[in-house]
């Protein structure tokens, strides 16, 4: 019993990815594309459609929390406005604005309570107390449905919670000390991968030392899931690594290509004298180089061409000073 489940678990992810592959033949006739970016350059638009929509479920649910602020419904048992607003969350969440959503609900909706509250509405008690005995009274499909809308929303809350947690806390710069060369290039992903990532250690595979050359190669790409994480690992690793006359040798290892210029024996010398070394990654061919695993977050990831990491080192080229990673768009 054990093996055939094992085997048909294995089977499912097989037959996934080959249906998609097929279906990237159907969108696409270059056969050496990849098929993660295949899907996901039709569905970008698709998903830029979900999200300017979103709005407009997200003024429904306010409009509707207006009127029944009840997050229990004894009719419906999950009241329209949180329905609505679970809506315009997950068709917003592709894009990464959901948290943006979620924070005007949160916002108007407080305006409401207090306005409530000024005028001494009898709502204040009638429809923000939550009557537990309509939710034991209801049936096992109606439970299960409010559950899993309070699940989404607290799930979406705790992610806000978590946003605005690394929006606030300074960035830890760990060992070797992390910078970036624009302020503007400050986000969330980045100060929340300088938590994770606090130093070469925590960059590598499980197994490899810091303290062994050779494995600094090992960069731990699994662990890998957003652009900060590479920017943070990448760094730490390459500036352990050597100076400019090895950055490309630890690039190819990564599976990056450098090109004939901006390469260890010619670097690119910027205005104030320091060198660049370039090194690039065809999504398109070969599919995002990160996250690597869940088809659908690597479909999402696929929808730039490529990838290019830019390593910047001191005018002696003996010490990384700051690295950045940028994506090519059509």
């Amino acid at each position: 019993m054990t093996e055939a489940l094992l085997s048909n678990s294995l089977v499912f992810p097989a037959l996934l990815h080959v249906g998609a592959f097929d279906i990237a033949h159907l969108f696409n006739d270059d056969p050496n594309i990849h098929y993660t970016h295949a899907i996901a350059i039709q569905f970008f638009l698709l998903m830029l459609l979900f999200t300017l929509t979103s709005p407009l479920f997200l003024l429904g649910s306010i409009l509707a929390f207006c009127l029944s602020p009840r997050i229990i419904d004894p009719e419906r048992l999950v009241a329209p406005w949180a329905m609505l607003l679970a809506i315009a969350l997950l068709l917003s969440a592709p894009m990464g604005f959901s948290y943006i959503l979620l924070g005007v609900f949160l916002v108007l909706a407080l305006l409401s309570l207090v306005a409530l509250r000024w005028m001494k509405s009898p709502k204040i008690k009638q429809e923000y107390l939550w009557q537990p005995e309509g939710f034991r009274n209801a049936n096992l499909p109606k439970k299960t449905f409010a559950l899993l809308i309070l699940g989404l929303l607290l799930y979406f809350l705790k992610s806000l919670a978590t946003a605005l947690y690394f929006s606030a806390v300074p960035l830890n710069t760990g060992q070797p000390e992390f910078q970036l060369q624009f302020s503007h290039r400050m986000n969330i992903s980045v100060v929340r991968a300088s938590y994770r990532f606090p130093d070469t250690q925590s960059c590598l595979e499980s197994g490899a030392d810091a303290g062994i050359r050779e494995d600094l190669l090992r960069m731990d790409w699994d662990e890998i899931s957003t652009t900060g994480d590479a920017k943070v690992c990448m760094f730490r690793l390459l500036h352990e690594w050597g100076g400019v006359a090895e950055a490309a040798s630890w690039l190819e290892a990564q599976g990056f290509r450098v090109g004939e210029n901006f390469n260890s024996e010619k670097p690119y010398e910027n205005r104030d004298g320091t060198l660049r070394v370039d090194g690039g990654w065809s999504i398109k061919r070969n599919g995002p180089r990160f996250p690597t695993s869940g088809i659908v977050t690597r479909i999402l990831k696929a929808v730039p061409y490529g990838m290019g990491v830019r390593a910047t080192f001191s005018e002696d080229g003996e010490e990384l000073l700051y690295l950045n990673i940028d994506f090519s768009t059509l």
